[in-house]
């Protein structure tokens, strides 16, 4: 029967391979309607927070009507507590505390409501946002870590008296026992051996008393034991408040799944469970080192009892320090197996089991191990912060390797987070660009936008706000209904970034700890961890393949000889041996595997190995080891570079990656081929002139080091350069097309001519903010690349899609623009503003202007949608068959919409600021509307000249901004405000007085152009 059952699981996987290479080998027919009109799973979602216990239904139908208008997919649900005095509750307020019967029905609405409106979302595992836990885990279901006390004796006399037990949180009071442990004090403090350490626990009672006779010598004498670490899960009101539950402890996951989100499922219906889903966030619960069954679990993974060497903890060194760095080596892959075999599996189990669709986490930080958590998520998750490249820019490219070598479709990203002093409610979509694209070219194909905050005010404006992280979506946003083609534009791109398969040459291994990593310029690559790379890599005579789909040319092996940055330490022993080098080393069994695939064919690129990782097996490993490294990279000069054919493959060391790649004949993918030229206006015919040189277009990536969090949103982030690139890139292949998505990352426009590792195919413009493709006018295919001619606006980007075909025998011409006529809009418009907002209802703009440059107060710190309008007489000379008539707004703060003749456009949030409005446009009168919506900070700089109505915390909490003392009397009963010229009002103050507004309005010079296309004579 088990054979049976095997042969079924293997022709079951064998099945499921088949479909997955087939899927590769004919792109989607409908992958063009697809990308115009994405689905649901590739709509970004937006992490919704209710905040210091405030619930309101009225304020959750307005937030969740607002998703459905952007088009977003759903949110991901937070309860969090805002460190401010916010939590305190008084009469009157709206706050439901989190977990009474109230609040369990007030999360049935929501749930159902969403449901109603086929958004999904997605549950933080505990009150908070990190990490799970609650009130329901008691310190024995909580993280452990171990503890010791010691004493010394002499071997001259009998020992008998109490061993004290060792220091616990008084708070908590709960210890418990693991062993008694007894050592020689040797001369010279030499090291002792594990076999001399002597197990005393059967002879201590429970009283702690032991009786024992000792040889000669000097002893020390350990009762070890562990306790909780006292980790309580943040950020969270009183009532939901709790310890962490125990990551290594299968029972305590079940405790908390049971506790929480078992419960939100239990408030819908049972047919309604598939739009509820489980989320991690980042590990921000420190770390662990103890679990009641670990010595059982050590040694069944580990192959020895870890019992004597438990005292490296103490500070005691066992065998040698090399030998004690092994054992933590050995002691922390135990912690991350065990995490996630007890902990993140079976979560994915519960979630699945009760009816959810999705496990969608962030594997990282803490003792978790980045690639191998990562497998177990249906979504594993990244993020990056606004505006501020040291803060989890890291993660993007590792969660990105996690989905390609494992074969997954999703690398999601909790996106645009930021902290006041990067983002003052002065933020517009555009702002974002260039970020979210970056992260686009580093793998990520989905995004869950940060933030929207529950307000429980709904018609008071911003309201409530997401703390000191500001918030950035919502029906408070003043530009949110502006803001759809946006979001249809990030929708777009991860819709094709999902599709087919991602192309890289290099994969490198990971290193547990590892933040960061950089493919050569040029070049993509991924992250393998070796459990993947021992049991599924394999070389198929041209690439090293996955079963997942992916393929490599160079499998890279890495430097060890110093601890990562981030390498949780769960002896001590990184700390108490800093600075001191590590020899090089690997495990064997992946050893074992880099011989097979060199014997067969494959190119391998890293330093050569000394001894294996770990005890497991020690000494005879590392003899094995030693032999294996003679045969791969010979008997050569430690620093001396390699260059060695080994079967039918190819060994290197001491060799840049980039020259390996080079060596055996791969061509960089992407390069820019005619340097980046000046921009030139329409009409203008280029001389044809390009750069000698051809360079690799930059790969952006970050390198790390450590710093501290920023009050814990974040764990220790990475720092260090994130080098400028002007064009980032990524290449997919969907059946036989290839994908290539590049960004202009300056705020400029940008020309360039792109060289594409692509041969024998016909390239077009898929252009993901309006949809609309397009065929290439100028390309050229040399030395068996392709080369396209690329025009960028500022921040601009563009998918180029080659498509077997047969190549044109002639060049392909470019085509021109000829100008029929252009008419200057910039002067006599009729200004309408929101009269609720303090400006005066209608305006005449001789000419245009930013309304911060106006002298009624009222216009000046206006913040909301005002329209233009005007009417203009069009020539027909202007309206010939085949004219094309473009409105041109030129300049504009911040988003656009523009009506002709009563036909509305598509929204503007980007430049160029420029509308095709031919269908509505006729001869002679035609009335034109353009409605220009900018930010809120404005408004609220404006609010601080006028008395105060409110009292904020004079104690700043971050950043130079404070949350509000206390909710006004005025907003609890809902009467008239004592300041009648405020016109926000918001929990949490992220502008100043003197604060510089921000330039808004139409700024123009506004122009209507009409052109014709013509066939360019210029080759």
């Amino acid at each position: 029967m088990r054979n049976g059952s095997f042969n079924s699981i293997r022709f079951a996987s064998a099945v499921s391979l088949l479909l997955l290479v087939c899927s590769t080998v004919v792109a989607d027919p409908l992958l063009e309607k697809s990308f115009q009109n994405p689905p649901a799973d590739a709509r970004p979602t937006v992490w919704w927070r209710f905040m210091d216990d405030f619930m309101a239904r009225e304020g959750m139908i307005v937030e969740l009507d607002a998703m459905k208008r952007l088009g977003l997919g759903g949110g991901v649900v937070s309860y969090c507590a805002s460190n401010s005095k916010l939590i305190n509750s008084r009469p009157g307020l709206q706050q439901i505390p989190i977990l009474s019967p109230e609040w369990w029905d007030m999360v049935g609405f929501q749930l159902r409501e969403a449901k109603q409106r086929d958004l999904d979302l997605w549950i933080q595992m505990c009150p908070g946002y990190a990490t799970s836990g609650g009130p329901w885990i008691t310190p024995e279901m909580s993280m452990q870590k171990l503890v010791w006390s010691e004493v010394r004796c002499d071997g001259a006399t009998n020992f008998d008296g109490v061993l004290q037990q060792p220091k616990v949180d008084k708070r908590w009071n709960f210890y418990r026992d693991v062993a008694v442990l007894a050592v020689p004090q040797l001369a010279g403090n030499a090291a002792v051996r594990a076999e001399q350490v002597i197990n005393l626990t059967e002879s201590m009672d429970a009283a702690g008393r032991l009786q024992w006779r000792p040889t000669a010598g000097q002893w020390k004498i350990f009762r070890l034991g562990h306790t909780t670490t006292g980790k309580p899960i943040h950020p969270t009101t009183k009532s939901g408040g709790g310890l962490e539950c125990d990551k290594l402890n299968r029972e305590a996951a079940r405790i908390q799944f049971n506790s929480y989100f078992k419960k939100m499922l239990d408030q819908c219906p049972v047919d309604q469970r598939g739009s509820v889903q489980l989320f991690f966030d980042s590990w921000e619960a420190d770390s662990q080192n103890w679990t009641p069954r670990f010595r059982e679990e050590f040694q069944q993974r580990r192959g020895y009892d870890p019992l004597p060497w438990l005292l490296v903890a103490a500070g005691q060194v066992i065998g040698s320090e090399g030998l004690s760095r092994r054992f933590d080596y050995d002691w922390k892959t135990t912690i991350e197996e065990l995490i996630n075999t007890e902990y993140f599996a079976e979560l994915a189990r519960l979630a699945h089991e009760n009816g959810c669709n999705e496990f969608r986490a962030q594997p990282y930080n803490g003792p978790v191990n980045f690639m191998t958590a990562g497998t177990l998520f249906d979504i594993p998750e990244g993020e990056f912060w606004f505006n501020k490249r040291d803060y989890g820019w890291w993660s993007l490219r590792q969660i990105a390797s996690v989905s390609h070598v494992n074969g997954k479709k999703v690398a999601a990203a909790e996106t645009l987070t930021s902290l006041a002093d990067q983002h003052h409610l002065d933020v517009d979509p555009f702002a974002t660009k260039a970020e979210t694209d970056l992260a686009f070219t580093m793998g990520i194909n989905n995004m869950a936008i940060h933030a929207m905050a529950h307000n429980p005010w709904p018609k008071l404006k911003p309201g409530m706000t997401t703390g000191f992280f500001p918030p950035l979506l919502g029906d408070w946003q003043v530009w949110n209904d502006f803001a759809s083609p946006w979001i249809s534009y990030l929708s777009r791109c991860c819709y094709l970034l999902q599709q087919g398969t991602f192309q890289a040459d290099v994969v490198t291994l990971f290193r547990a700890g590892q933040k960061g990593f950089t493919p050569p310029a040029g070049y993509a690559g991924d992250l393998c961890n070796e459990e993947l790379i021992i049991s599924s890599m394999s070389w198929d005579g041209s690439a090293l393949c996955l079963p997942g789909g992916m393929r490599y040319k160079v499998l890279e092996l890495v430097d060890t000889t110093k601890f990562t940055v981030n390498y949780v330490s769960p002896s001590g022993i990184k700390e108490r041996t800093a600075g001191k080098p590590l020899p090089q080393s690997i495990s064997l069994p992946l050893l074992r595997k880099v011989r097979e695939l060199v014997l067969a064919g494959a190119t391998i690129v890293g330093p050569r190995p000394v001894c294996a990782n770990g005890l497991t097996g020690y000494p005879q490993s590392d003899e094995e080891v030693a032999r294996l490294a003679i045969e791969l990279w010979g008997d050569v000069a430690d620093g001396n570079p390699v260059d060695r054919k080994v079967g039918k493959g190819r060994v290197f060391s001491g060799v840049p990656v980039a020259e390996v790649l080079i060596r055996i004949g791969m061509q960089p993918d992407f390069t820019v081929a005619a340097g980046i030229l000046p921009a030139v206006e329409p009409g203008f015919q280029p001389g044809g002139k390009t750069l000698a040189s051809t360079r690799p277009a930059g790969n952006v990536d970050v390198t790390v080091s450590s710093s501290a969090d920023p009050g814990g949103k974040m764990p220790p982030s990475t720092s260090g350069k994130m080098p400028d690139a002007t064009l980032p890139w990524i290449h997919r292949r969907v059946g036989d097309d290839d994908f290539y998505f590049v960004s202009n990352q300056k705020n400029e426009r940008v020309k360039v001519t792109g060289s594409f590792r692509v041969d024998g195919k016909i390239p077009e413009f898929w252009y993901a903010d309006t949809g609309v493709v397009e065929p290439v006018d100028s390309w050229r295919q040399k030395d068996g690349r392709t080369e396209v001619d690329l025009d960028f606006d500022p921040r601009g980007s563009v998918f180029v899609r080659f498509n077997p075909g047969k190549t044109p025998t002639v060049p392909a011409q470019a085509k021109a623009q000829t100008i029929l006529g252009t008419m200057d809009l910039s002067a006599d418009w009729n200004v309408r503003f929101d009269s609720s907002m303090g400006a005066p209802a209608e305006v005449d703009f001789p000419k245009l202007i930013s309304w911060t440059e106006r002298a009624e107060k009222g216009i000046r710190f206006y913040s909301g949608v005002a329209k233009y309008e005007r009417a203009v007489s069009l020539s027909s000379k202007l309206l010939l068959p085949g004219s094309k008539i473009t409105l041109d707004l030129g300049d504009v703060k911040n988003l656009a919409r523009v009506t002709v003749n009563g036909t509305a456009f598509p929204e503007l949030w980007k430049p160029p600021f420029k509308c095709d409005i031919t269908k509505a446009t006729k001869p002679g009168a035609n009335q034109i509307a353009v409605e220009v919506v900018n930010v809120w900070a404005n408004r609220m700089i404006g609010d601080e000249q006028e008395p105060p109505d409110v009292e904020w915390n004079t104690v700043k909490v971050r950043d130079g901004n404070n949350p509000l003392a206390a909710i006004p009397d005025w907003v609890i009963n809902g009467t008239p405000r004592p300041s009648p010229e405020r016109r926000t009002f918001t929990t949490w103050n992220y502008v100043r007085k003197g604060q510089r507004l921000s330039p808004s309005g139409l700024l123009g010079p506004v122009k209507i152009i009409s052109t014709i296309e013509t066939k360019n004579q210029h080759q």
